[in-house]
This record gives structure tokens, C-alpha cells and sequence, in this order.
């Protein structure tokens, strides 16, 4: 993949989120994982190199290993507001793990947000031809986001018409733009290390609702 150093997001860092309007919309999705063989069958559409990279147990959906797990969200729409608890997994080096909330637009266009074991967050907008281009500076850590094994942070992911908003721990972190389109997208959910010792990233809480008015 080649990565263009090139910033076209503007930041907002510690800007008030509005929790009272995280995901009060109308119910698109969600699952709390309290029944691990009715989640299975909730979500149909997923990816693992091996059985044992993506998983479902009392309460959270799992992944890990060296190529992780990926998970389709059902049922989203062109505007969604996205709610998801992720707890970081215990890692040999803090940078080998990540994971990531994955948005697919028309034409191939995948904008992803990456969520690093250390704290750090990556945004990139990746193109048809393999071609990245950074939404955020390099690899940046914010105020709020909890850091180590067993730390939880409850991430948010605002997409409407052609703007996206990211907040975590009810703190907006960033805002940058998407390509307009008037289908749905698909939306992912992805965790995983570069070693397969690593525990699990744990996903937990996902709602997805109508972004509310404004």
C-alpha cells in the first residue's frame, strides 16, 4: 500500500461530543453479545484466516492473530451513527495491535480508523489503486483515550452526508470527509496483532441508530 503524506482533515481535539445524542436514533443494529450463538447468527457476513481469529463469547465479540478478524455490520444505512465499546487486549510490543472501525464507499473508496494498542489513532482514506492518504497526522495520541491490557474506551463514529466525526470517552477527537454517495456503505469492524500470542481485541455494546437531528 503506498501512503501519501497528505492531511485533508480538520482536527477538533477536546471539543464537547453531545453523549446525550450518542446513538438516540432510530434503531438500525445492535448487539450486546449476551448470547453468543444468537450473535453468530447476527452476524453472517464475516472474515478470518483461521477459526480461531474471530470468535463470540458471553458479552463481547473477539478477534485476534496476525491477520485479526473482520466483522460486516448489518443493516447500516447512508448516515449511521455508530456506537462500539473496544478494550484493548494484553500485547507483547504496545505498536503490534490495532483496531479498526473500516467505512467502504462507492467506487472502492474505504476510509478507516485505527486504534492502536499504545493509544494511538490513524485515519486513512484509501483509494481503488492501493494509494493512502492520511485524514489525521501520523500515528497521534489525544486526551481522554485510556491506554493498557483491559482498558475500555467507548468509541463513536458519526457518518453524515459527506462528513465524519469520531469521538471517544464522549470527547470528539476528529472530523474529516467522506466521498457523497446515496447507497449505504459497508461498515467494519477489524482486530488483530502481528503476534499471534496477543490476547484479543474484545468488541463489545455495538448499536448503530439514525444519526439524531441536529
Amino acid at each position: 500500500m503506498k501512503l501519501r503524506a497528505v492531511v485533508v482533515a480538520a482536527l477538533i481535539v477536546g471539543a464537547a461530543a453531545g453523549s446525550a445524542l450518542a446513538c438516540t436514533g432510530e434503531l438500525l443494529f445492535a448487539d450486546d453479545f449476551s448470547d453468543p450463538a444468537q450473535s453468530k447468527e447476527k452476524w453472517k457476513k464475516v472474515w478470518a484466516d483461521y477459526p480461531e481469529s474471530l470468535s463470540f463469547t458471553k458479552g463481547y465479540m473477539e478477534m485476534r492473530g496476525l491477520w485479526g478478524g473482520t466483522a460486516f455490520i448489518p443493516n447500516v444505512e447512508k448516515d449511521f451513527d455508530l456506537c462500539v465499546d473496544i478494550t484493548i487486549p494484553k500485547v507483547k510490543r504496545l505498536v503490534s495491535g490495532e483496531a479498526e472501525i473500516r467505512v467502504q464507499r462507492q467506487d472502492h473508496i474505504e476510509y478507516s480508523v485505527s486504534l492502536g494498542a499504545d493509544g494511538q489513532i490513524l485515519a486513512l482514506r484509501t483509494l481503488p489503486s492501493n494509494d493512502s492518504e492520511y485524514l489525521t497526522p501520523d500515528h497521534k495520541t489525544y486526551p481522554g483515550v485510556k491506554v493498557g491490557a483491559g482498558q475500555k474506551n467507548s468509541w463513536r463514529l458519526v457518518v453524515k452526508d459527506d462528513r465524519a466525526r469520531l469521538y471517544a470517552n464522549d470527547r470528539q477527537l476528529l472530523e474529516f470527509p467522506l466521498v457523497s454517495q446515496e447507497v449505504p456503505p459497508a461498515v467494519m469492524l477489524h482486530g488483530g496483532s502481528d503476534n499471534e500470542n496477543d490476547g484479543p481485541w474484545r468488541f463489545s455494546n455495538v448499536k448503530v441508530t439514525r444519526p439524531a437531528p441536529n
